[in-house]
């Protein structure tokens, strides 16, 4: 079953001297697979899942850079992000790099075992640079609420039909 969180929060934070604001939001969906296979499928096929190209610079680790590209909602995206975690089966997370403003995002995604299969949670947060970046923020996790929330219902269902390994 498809779970999120209400609506998109703003937050404040404060990990240094000034304060930010973020726009978040978080979708969990539970699998029909184990965290391994979910993980596998995931990495081998799930480009066929998405609406953005996500190409990684190398061997995915920490510190990759990965280029994205595509569209969401008909808004052309391009994108550098860097993995800042990579803990197969269980954890991995990316800090957009380019562009650097008028927002930053982060996306932490974790498989974890729930009964005979897995919870996936993703979480994406978009920080704003400074005033004129509060709109944009926004908007942008708007439309990476409802493009992430159709990419967690597309693996559900190819997982389904995927053999567990």
């Amino acid at each position: 079953m498809l779970e999120r969180a209400a609506a998109l929060q703003w937050g404040a934070f404060a990990p240094g001297p000034h304060t930010l604001w973020v726009v978040s939001f978080v979708s969990t969906i539970d699998l029909p697979a184990s965290p391994e296979s979910s993980w596998a499928f995931v990495v081998d096929r799930g480009g066929e899942l998405e609406p953005l190209s996500f190409e990684p610079r190398g061997e995915q680790r920490v510190g990759t850079l990965n280029d994205l590209s595509g569209r969401v909602a008909g808004i052309p995206i391009r994108a550098v992000s860097k993995t800042v975690e990579w803990d197969p089966p269980r954890r991995c997370a990316f800090e957009s790099v380019k562009p650097s403003w008028p927002i930053s995002a982060r996306i932490v995604e974790t498989f974890e075992p729930s009964g005979t299969g897995t919870r996936h949670t993703i979480h994406y947060e978009v920080t704003p640079g400074g005033l004129l970046g509060r709109l944009p923020a926004l908007v942008v996790c708007r439309l990476m609420r409802r493009s992430r929330r159709h990419y967690q219902e597309r693996l559900r269902d190819a997982l389904a039909t995927y053999p567990d390994s």
